[in-house]
């Protein structure tokens, strides 16, 4: 009993000493004022559309955004100037806002004349408000249009208005079309280390953010030069040593302040709030490149420490009450050492699913999202029964059970009309980690660019994958389904290297490695199915 107590409690103290580290507030360097120079700007409300120039948000959600976002900046960048634009516009004057209004350019030649028409026209009504007319943004990047005709659409605008006109791209392609500078008043660069390749950590995204803009301004020495783009993600996956994450996000932004201050060159920051729809094409990161989180709440202030989970202690009680109910089952099954590893393991689970049930959350944006997300509730609930029956089958009832081939599962899965026996049910539970791991490992084996790696669901499955194995149950998978499987996580695994600093791939490549383990024997069967035979009776021929 002595045991099973001090087990317990040195678990408890280690998970608590873990979201201790987690919520620990990180000293970050202060910046002076409060306020930013310039922060992208897009309506959006739920069931709205900004991508549809038809759609207008409610004029009362833009005139909140904006007297809110007065107190954190002078000067917006809007990117279209149909739709909600207007609005936009006359809260801007009222909340004395300037604007870099913009014009999106997509090679659709009828849009593409609407937004250049209202983009003279607001200009001209709003001559008090509107600093700034910028003509395209990333077109070259995406290849909707050909330098040269983009650079007539510019001089077409810069002929109708007063106010100075610029386009706005990558520098990469500021590079590669420098001619574009000639058709231009002002350029906007825009510069995202998080998306560079390598990416670098917040932590050395500004030296080399300022190395790029030093050699962009000996290249275009003369021309007025803002900084049209750059920010941070607060959320999304690792990119090689660059991380997503509010700490990493704040640690940047006042960096990049304090840099941009020294070098003397204005800037905008991408952006406001929070833009859910982007991740449609950006992944999850797209979504939360905000300074305010779509709930309009600030994520970090500017001066004073920054905690990635403010609110750990809560959280922590929860993971704790978690492993607790987890390891219960382990209590009466377990004795010796045993104990230990049982509530040890519960903890770790518990924290576990905790960061997994976040991670669903950033991915689906909000609870109603995740319960909806039927995938991210699966895979959690499937880390809950992996580690329950990791330890429920110290039983030797299930010890002795022989575990079934997947062809069985199979059947069981089509016609589930009684409970999996105890040969059924450690199969079924492996398939049932392996299957989606194989099939997320296909996806990051074709690109990690945008994707989540979703590692802490699959621990439990991997841990009973590598029991399984150690027992040597192993031995009774030996049909193609295992061997089939196997070979895709395994193949999958080295494709998801992401190099050394990206910890969660990391972690994913070793659990795709365990999930395959019980299935070694049918894999190196069915490799040796593949090799050519020689057949026994033919003597091997001796040649002079």
């Amino acid at each position: 009993m002595l045991l099973r107590l001090v087990a317990l409690l040195s678990a408890i103290a280690a998970n608590t000493f873990f979201w201790y580290q987690l919520g620990r507030p990180v000293e970050l360097p202060d910046v002076a004022g409060g306020r930013y120079d310039c922060l992208s700007y897009t309506p959006y409300a739920p069931g709205h559309s900004p991508t549809d120039p038809n759609d207008r948000v409610p004029d009362a959600i833009i005139a909140h955004d904006l007297q809110a976002l007065s107190t954190i900046t002078g000067c917006l960048r809007l990117y279209s100037s149909r739709g909600s634009a207007e609005t936009v516009l006359r809260e801007a004057r009222t909340n004395h806002l300037t604007l870099m209004l913009g014009a999106w350019i997509s090679g659709d030649k009828a849009q593409d004349q609407a937004e250049l028409a209202e983009l003279v026209r607001l200009a001209k009504a709003y001559p008090d408000v509107v600093k700034l007319a910028v003509v395209g943004n990333e077109v070259l990047l995406r290849r909707e249009l050909p330098y040269d005709r983009l650079g007539a659409l510019i001089e077409g605008v810069k002929a109708q208005i007063d106010i100075p006109v610029a386009y706005a791209d990558v520098y990469d392609f500021w590079y590669q079309y420098p001619q574009m500078a000639r058709h231009v008043d002002h350029i906007l660069v825009h510069i995202l280390p998080y998306w560079g390749d390598p990416a670098p950590s917040s932590g050395t995204a500004q030296a080399e953010l300022e190395q790029v803009l030093g050699g962009f301004l000996k290249t275009f020495a003369g021309n007025p030069i803002t900084i049209g783009e750059t920010g941070w993600p607060s959320a999304g996956p690792a990119r090689q040593q660059a991380k997503a994450s509010i700490v990493d996000q704040a640690r940047f932004v006042r960096n990049f302040i304090q840099g941009a201050a020294n070098l003397g060159v204005s800037y905008n920051l991408i952006e406001a709030i929070d833009q859910p729809w982007k991740r449609a094409n950006e992944g999850t990161a797209g979504g939360y490149w905000g300074i305010l989180t779509v709930d309009r709440e600030t994520k970090f202030p500017l001066t004073g420490p920054v905690s990635e989970w403010p609110h750990w202690p809560g959280q922590a009680l929860v993971a704790i009450t978690a492993g607790l109910l987890l390891a219960a089952i382990a209590w009466r099954q377990a004795s010796g050492w045993r104990v230990a590893i049982a509530m040890g393991l519960g903890q770790v689970i518990g924290s576990l699913l905790i960061l997994g049930w976040r991670q669903a959350g950033e991915v689906s944006l909000g609870l109603g999202g995740t319960l909806g997300n039927y995938a991210g509730v699966g895979l959690i609930a499937l880390a809950g029964a992996g580690f329950i029956y990791l330890f429920a089958a110290a039983r030797s009832a299930v010890e002795a059970s022989r575990p079934a081939p997947l062809l069985e599962v199979f059947a069981w899965l089509r016609r589930p009309n009684h409970l999996p026996g105890p040969g059924l049910t450690p199969s079924l539970l492996l398939f049932a980690g392996a299957y989606p791991a194989a099939v997320i490992g296909l996806g990051l084996a074709a690109s990690m660019r945008h994707q989540d790696i979703p590692w802490m669901y699959f621990v439990a499955p991997a841990l009973l994958a590598l029991t399984v194995w150690w027992r040597g149950l192993g031995k009774h998978y030996q049909g193609r389904a295992e061997a089939w499987l196997g070979l895709i996580l395994l193949g999958c695994a080295p494709f998801c290297y992401d190099g050394p600093h990206n910890q969660p791939a990391m972690l994913w490549m070793g659990l795709l490695v365990l999930l395959a383990l019980p299935w070694l024997g049918a894999i190196r069967r069915e490799l040796l199915a593949w090799l050519p035979q020689r057949n026994p009776a033919q003597k091997p021929r001796h040649h002079r």
